[in-house]
């Protein structure tokens, strides 16, 4: 009995011991938990690869991305692909050796699988000096690209990082300056090579002008088009269309007529466009009264209607052959107000003389000589004493000479963008302009040959011929003036040798979102931004873009000019860009959509081989006329239109695109059938109109 009972408390022990071994090891199994390294990158102070000069220093920062995220498990080891060109120190200290390029390869201490690497260029020498502008001045809302200047010239990094000591008063990107508040903030370029060097410049942003009371109210009221005012008030002031009397009078004595407003629009609240009812008729000189009673200051304000362009009239040519009878006409009644009171014309080749008519100059006669861009000077003054000048210049060949010239012309520096799919396309810069602006002499006007003889093509552009004509074509990327000549053989075996010069220009950029009256984006039409100063061969520059489904916009125009912006005829006002800019966009104008009503759409043909399909989608092209007095007549290309309010008569023709199927279902293209379509509709504020047309069984204009 005790000898068992000995045993049995021999064994118990020892289970005991054993179960106290088997517990005490479980926290420690539980605190070796497994470490996930999912990532690692690196970087440089001058982005994805790093630039060092020989004989200096800069420190990689690296990152890991692991679970759990703790220090100890963040710990990388860094190595040089070729020390000879570039060393790299266990914290990550890039030191250059000799000018050449290398990679540095960082890894996991983790998990040695996950590793990244980052390119090393060392440069043969250092950064010496940085300059910037001393200072800038700013007002809020206004950008600048400030211009660093790297010395030595060659054989060094020009990569800098931009900082701003106070981001509520000036932030910086890429060298670009964004005003933001009044106040001061220093803006610091910084060399990323190691060499240390840096440069400031003081930005001052400065604070809107105190106005006082008295001062407050309208500031300017300017005439848009024949129906559409633009009115600036001295500060920020909400206004709706009651709250804005117009008032019209032919002569300074005649009686006021009041004018009915059809649409405020404004993005700031000091800036509003205001479109008048169709009925109001503004002309040239008439009188334009604005009365807004809830104004603290200067609640009235009076202008005469212009409507001329506020700059010069562009170069004009002269050019045919020795004895032929030649004649131009400058107009200027877009550029003067009323008459012409004055003409003086200064500098006239042998065998010319001028006429002038109320707002005309007639230049006429027979040339006596060859010339090869004589010129001449027409001054001429209005009724309201303004005076403005315009060049004309001759060039007049003969039978066995042949005179030519290219003006020197202005082109956008290309911009290249990455598409959704990562293609690489340019965003703005293609042009293609003809060889000449004026050719003169022989008996042939047809160019057969073109070559560049002296200088070469910019990269990027090319010498095609364009059907009967020779154009330099293509995108220049780099800024800068550009120059060479073509030679050009003509048909009858005449030759010239044209001077090109172009010049590459940067860009800015205007962007924004364009809304309808109702505060919805718009879709599917275009804004525009028509220069009023000629930089084309044949006209002013004009650009525009199709407005996404988002309302969204994006220009890329030359800067320093004036420009008409418009946006489905309605014009949006005139601006003088000088720099890149957020402009969003209001306009008057309520969206129709279109579809066809029940019984045309039994018309349509069904798809083949499946019921479902009965169509996929109708383009329409209809003529819409209003019952308004001047409203005129205007197309409509889709499926949707925008209109201001009125009543509107819709007809013309539809093409109904539909799907066929053969009977197992695989789609067997399309077809397409001709109908024609006629609808009323009557377009009210705020009302979203969706406008059902019927078949007509004739075709209407």
């Amino acid at each position: 009995m005790k000898k068992s009972a000995r045993f049995f408390m021999t064994a118990l022990s020892a289970v005991m011991l054993l179960s106290i071994i088997t517990d005490s090891s479980v926290p420690e199994a539980a605190a070796k938990k497994k470490v996930t390294v999912k990532k690692v990158t690196v970087t440089a102070p001058s982005g994805r690869t790093a630039y060092v000069a020989k004989g200096k220093k800069v420190r990689l920062t690296s990152a890991v991305k692991v679970k759990p995220d703790k220090k100890a498990n963040k710990k990388v080891r860094y190595t040089s692909k070729n020390k000879k060109v570039a060393t790299v120190s266990a914290s990550g200290v890039v030191k250059g050796k000799k000018a050449g390029k290398t990679k540095v390869i960082v890894q996991s201490k983790k998990n040695k699988k996950k590793k990244a690497s980052i390119r090393i260029v060392v440069k043969k020498a250092a950064v010496k000096k940085i300059t910037l502008p001393a200072a800038l001045t700013l007002a809020p809302g206004n950008t600048k690209k400030l211009s660093a200047t790297v010395t030595p010239g060659k054989n060094v990094s020009r990569i800098l990082t931009w900082t701003s000591s106070d981001p509520k008063t000036a932030v910086v990107k890429g060298g670009t300056v964004t005003a933001k508040q009044a106040g001061t903030a220093v803006i610091t370029a910084k060399a990323t090579d190691g060499s240390g060097k840096k440069a400031v410049c003081k930005v001052t942003v400065t604070a809107p002008p105190a106005v006082s009371v008295s001062q407050t109210g309208i500031k300017s009221i300017e005439t848009l088009d024949s129906g559409t005012l633009g009115i600036t008030l001295s500060r920020a002031q909400v206004l709706t269309a009651s709250g804005i009397k117009i008032q019209c009078r032919g002569t300074a004595n005649g009686s006021y007529q009041t004018a009915e407003i059809d649409t405020v629009f404004s993005n700031d609240h000091v800036t509003y466009v205001v479109a008048m009812k169709a009925g109001t008729f503004l002309r040239e000189n008439d009188f334009v009264k604005v009365t807004i009673p809830s104004l603290p200051g200067i609640k009235t304000k009076e202008v005469i209607a212009r409507f001329i362009k506020p700059v010069s009239p562009p170069v004009t040519y002269v050019s045919g052959s020795v004895g032929e009878k030649l004649e131009k006409t400058l107009y200027f009644d877009e550029y003067v107000t009323g008459k012409l009171v004055s003409v003086r014309v200064s500098g006239l080749p042998s065998g010319f003389r001028y006429a002038a008519g109320s707002a005309v100059v007639r230049i006429s006669g027979r040339a006596k000589a060859v010339s090869e861009g004589a010129t001449a000077t027409v001054t001429v003054t209005d009724e309201t004493g303004k005076k403005l000048s315009q060049t004309v210049r001759f060039y007049i060949g003969d039978a066995t000479h042949l005179v030519a010239v290219k003006d020197p012309f202005k082109v956008l520096a290309a911009i290249k963008g990455t598409d959704k799919n990562g293609s690489e396309f340019y965003k703005c810069g293609y042009f293609s302009r003809e060889i000449y602006t004026q050719i003169a002499g022989g008996s042939s006007k047809k160019v057969t040959e073109a070559a560049v003889v002296e200088g070469a093509l910019p990269k990027g552009v090319t010498l095609e011929q364009s059907y009967s004509k020779y154009v330099i074509t293509g995108y220049i990327e780099k800024t800068g003036t550009y120059r060479f000549k073509i030679k050009i053989t003509m048909e009858d075996g005449l030759t010239a040798v044209i001077p090109i010069e172009i010049t590459a220009v940067e860009p800015v950029k205007v962007s924004g979102t364009v809304k309808d009256a109702t505060g919805k984006p718009v879709s599917g039409i275009s804004i525009r931004f028509d220069s009023l100063e000629e930089e084309y061969d044949y006209g002013d520059f004009s650009y525009l873009d199709n407005i996404g489904d988002d309302g969204k916009y994006e220009l890329y125009i030359m800067k320093n000019l004036i420009y008409d912006i418009s946006c489905e005829k309605v014009s949006l006002g005139r601006k003088k860009i000088t720099s890149s800019q957020t402009w969003n966009v209001g306009l008057p104008l309520y969206r129709v959509d279109f579809a066809l009503d029940a019984a045309a759409r039994q018309w349509v043909p069904k798809a083949e081989g499946t019921a479902e399909n009965k169509y996929s989608y109708f383009s329409t092209y209809l003529a819409l006329e209003s019952n308004e007095l001047f409203a005129g007549k205007m197309y409509c290309y889709g499926k949707y239109v925008y209109v201001k309010p009125g009543t509107y008569e819709a007809s013309g023709k539809m093409d109904v695109v539909y799907n066929k199927y053969t009977d197992d279902g695989v789609y067997d293209g399309n077809d397409k059938v001709t109908c024609y379509a006629r609808g009323s509709f009557t377009v009210k504020d705020k009302n979203l109109q969706n406008v059902t047309l019927s078949l007509s069984d004739v075709p209407l204009e």
